[in-house]
């Protein structure tokens, strides 16, 4: 063929009894030249016996299990399947939901013809009692930026990003992470390349259920804010060279102190002594002094935002 192969990854946790519809939506892509890499995450359900059907009905199917010295967790899944993975392009996807018939032609004409790294699509929520209003991206008004991404000015889904193998080599999902791996490995990309274009179009049915890997994570408010906090330092951590230093004073005061204010004293977090060193390297001696004083007001009592929010 002379289109160029698009990788479609998928990693999968227990999802035999959804899986066939998202497979079903890739086989009914309107666009041909794929593979389809899917990586179990070591599945207790009859994930196997389900996925071999597709793999024996056509050989662009190809079905791997996550190498046990590998984290448990769909970015090892992800990483790995990219690793296997032999397209030109990657496209991520979820084991739950679902293609429009034409996303992956939408988005390799449109790379192809604009001479991009990647595209962004939009997706739209469904559950049982029907759709959900689509995200407002934001990304029309304020294009590719790595600082207006970081501070969710402008946001999207794993599965709205179609990109060169290119750039998707240059990075990968951070194994460690539980929730919010998608910002942390788009952030890193933006930071090598903000050359993308975005097509103001639904390509991804996004199901929304109970039993979801994300809804799990964050059953818990503190669990969540616990797994929202070591994102974004490690993103900061990883990225701040790519920032001027009002924009890491921005981006560091205010996600740390949102979550700590939102934690309370319900959660000590390890990253403590992080955070205190990167408050020093950034502010002066008595800012970075009024900081931590405001940190452990609110880490400890729920109070002290506005001391914190007093320091520029």
């Amino acid at each position: 063929m002379n289109e160029p192969l698009v990788s479609i990854i998928i990693p999968t946790f227990n999802r035999a009894h959804v899986i066939t519809e998202t497979l079903d939506s890739v086989l009914a892509q309107t666009y041909q030249n794929w593979e389809c890499i899917i990586v179990d995450d070591a599945s207790t359900d009859n994930t196997d016996d389900v996925v071999a059907e597709y793999v024996k009905k056509d050989q662009r199917f190809k079905y791997y299990h996550r190498p046990k010295e590998r984290l448990k967790g769909g970015n090892a899944a992800r990483n790995y399947g990219f690793e296997v993975s032999r397209g030109e392009y990657i496209q991520w996807f979820d084991s739950d939901d679902l293609m429009h018939l034409n996303k992956i032609e939408i988005k390799i004409e449109k790379l192809l013809s604009t001479n991009v790294d990647f595209v962004i699509s939009k997706t739209q929520n469904f559950e049982k009692n029907g759709f959900q209003s689509p995200y407002k991206y934001s990304i029309e008004e304020n294009g590719f930026n790595l600082f207006l991404f970081l501070i969710r000015h402008i946001h999207w889904y794993t599965y709205d990003c179609l990109l060169k193998r290119s750039l998707a080599s240059q990075t990968n999902y951070f194994e460690k992470m539980k929730s919010w791996q998608d910002y942390y490995y788009f952030a890193k990309m933006l930071s090598f390349s903000t050359n993308g274009i975005f097509i103001d179009k639904v390509l991804t049915f996004r199901r929304i259920h109970e039993n979801s890997i994300q809804d799990n994570l964050n059953k818990s408010n503190i669990d969540f804010h616990k797994n929202l906090l070591f994102a974004k330092f490690h993103t900061y951590k990883d990225l701040k060279h790519n920032l001027e230093l009002h924009q890491q004073k921005k981006y560091f005061k205010g996600c740390i102190t949102h979550s700590f204010y939102l934690m309370k004293w319900k959660f000590f977090s390890n990253l403590l002594p992080q955070i205190v060193r990167e408050t020093f390297l950034l502010y002066k001696t008595r800012s970075a002094i009024s900081l931590i004083v405001g940190y452990l007001a609110v880490y400890t009592t729920g109070k002290g935002e506005k001391l914190v929010n007093q320091i520029k």
